[in-house]
């Protein structure tokens, strides 16, 4: 938080797979990192990662300036390599 901003959004996000195919080991690992980067890299914060199954869910603090479509671009799901790691679940 800096001197202009005295607020923070919170936002509550679930991804969930096609079909609710099942997530494997590795596809649990990369989320976890890849969220990671994404959140110190464009700076909001994760408060809750719950990875299960068949889905991800987020809850995420980030500044008032931040809106839910950059975010989502942010987070890879528009993201070409994203989308061909997880071909397979499709």
């Amino acid at each position: 938080m800096n001197k202009y901003h005295v607020s923070f959004l919170q936002y509550h996000i679930n991804f969930i797979t096609k079909y609710f195919r099942s997530l494997q080991d590795e596809d649990k690992t990369f989320i976890k990192k890849h969220f990671q980067s994404v959140s110190t890299r464009h700076e909001f914060k994760i408060v809750e990662k719950d990875i299960r199954e068949c889905r991800v869910n987020l809850i995420i603090h980030c500044k008032t300036t931040h809106y839910i479509p950059n975010i989502m671009k942010a987070q890879g799901v528009q993201h070409g390599s994203c989308i061909r790691r997880f071909q397979k679940l499709n």
